[in-house]
């Protein structure tokens, strides 16, 4: 995930489909690579924007689509005082980003995805929407991404290259999924094999801001 230092090693990978085709005592379960944290970090240039992070992870066992999958959840949390006319980018992968002025983001009393779109470079699924807070006097920017890591069967995999590479967001990326690289929809596939769905997921972790429950 971008914040909160979440950091997933090819031995994760590895281990998790070793779990799956040989049994616990072999490697991991995915539960193991979940993760919800919170951090603070430089929002609308003040240095106490909340970050709230969600991980998880799933296994396709389908041939067409064998691998691991994941879902990232990013809530960043602005206070409304601190909008004025400030630009803020959102990264998706290391190919696709966006920008908005934040007083933009002001309109919506619920949360509603405002765009949904895929990395043709690297397959990544992606989401952003938002919603205001006006009891809390906040905003809320909600960035959920899907990836597919591939079956973990090398760390060459072009699948697991392309998004190992994702942490340095600076560097130029010279890697592109070919054709028949790609595999199915990252989203799809996962949300085909959760029970929470990603809008059971956005409102839970939601509730962990309102209510302030990360505390």
């Amino acid at each position: 995930s971008t914040h909160c230092g979440y950091r997933l090693h090819w031995s994760h990978l590895h281990l998790a489909m070793r779990g799956f085709h040989h049994g616990p005592e072999y490697g991991i379960s995915t539960d193991a690579l979940a993760f919800t944290g919170v951090s603070h970090e430089l929002i609308a240039g003040n240095d106490s924007g909340l970050v709230l992070s969600s991980v998880e992870a799933r296994i396709c066992p389908k041939p067409a689509g064998l691998g691991l999958y994941m879902r990232f959840q990013d809530m960043i949390v602005a206070k409304m005082t601190w909008l004025g006319s400030h630009h803020e980018g959102f990264k998706f992968c290391s190919h696709q980003s966006m920008s908005f002025w934040l007083e933009d983001m002001y309109g919506n009393e619920t949360y509603q995805p405002e765009f949904y779109s895929n990395c043709e470079e690297c397959n990544t699924d992606y989401e952003i929407g938002w919603l205001r807070n006006e009891e809390l006097r906040n905003i809320t920017v909600v960035v959920t991404r899907w990836v597919s890591l591939g079956p973990g069967l090398t760390p060459d995999d072009p699948r697991w290259r392309i998004n190992a590479y994702c942490e340095t967001w600076g560097q130029p990326q010279g890697l592109k999924l070919e054709s028949e690289e790609r595999g199915p929809s990252p989203r799809w596939t996962f949300e085909g094999l959760t029970d929470t769905s990603v809008d059971t997921l956005t409102s839970h972790n939601l509730s962990y801001i309102e209510e302030d429950r990360y505390q």
